[in-house]
């Protein structure tokens, strides 16, 4: 493929299959830091994260090394009291209250959470919203606004930032009580952290 291809803007599939082969060649095998490839080819630093540690390996003949494939440590978005995913890892809840009649000692035992961390959860207030927003379009896209807003709070910046950097180095899971992930505050978290780059499962 001619470097004019692979330098072309848009999202051209051969040209997305030749930047992420690049990009994983150019940090796993040549040192060379993230950050670099993402000047020379014009895209988002968070896009050279997902070729470096998924992409590239993936477009590779022999799928990549497989030293490499062993760093991988996706990030899962569950639903809390679920049977646990192989390789899942810690199991956060982003949760306001803990589970009801359940005993502290048995949260983890019974797959619910290893951590409790209801600073990325909803307010009290809003968590009444999202409830009732279960099927209405209307009161779902405003508590998904209001949400997104509460986590433009400074110390839940630096939480978010912080998750997403923790899913390229470790196993962990992220989860809330709800049946359906498309009416839940934890598919807008999975948004918010996708934006910072964090590797899903």
């Amino acid at each position: 493929m001619p470097s004019t291809e692979v330098l072309r803007e848009g999202k051209y599939a051969r040209t997305v299959e030749a930047g992420s082969v690049l990009c994983y060649r150019a940090n796993r095998e040549l040192g060379i830091s993230k950050v670099e490839p993402a000047w020379s080819l014009k895209i988002a630093e968070p896009t050279v994260i997902q070729s470096v540690a998924r992409r590239g390996e993936r477009w590779l003949p022999s799928g990549g090394n497989p030293k490499y494939r062993e760093e991988v440590m996706p990030l899962h978005v569950v639903r809390l009291g679920s049977a646990r995913l192989e390789g899942e890892g810690l199991r956060i809840g982003t949760v306001r209250r803990p589970p009801r009649g359940v005993p502290k000692a048995e949260f983890a035992s019974r797959n619910f959470y290893d951590v409790w961390l209801p600073d990325l959860a909803p307010s009290e207030e809003l968590l009444k919203l999202g409830q009732a927003a279960a099927g209405d379009d209307e009161h779902w896209r405003t508590f998904v606004r209001r949400y997104r807003s509460e986590m433009k709070q400074p110390e839940k910046i630096r939480l978010l930032d912080l998750l997403a950097a923790l899913s390229r180095q470790t196993n962990f899971s992220v989860g809330c009580y709800c049946a359906d992930e498309r009416r839940c505050h934890r598919s807008v978290l999975r948004e918010l952290l996708a934006a910072r780059g964090a590797l899903f499962a």
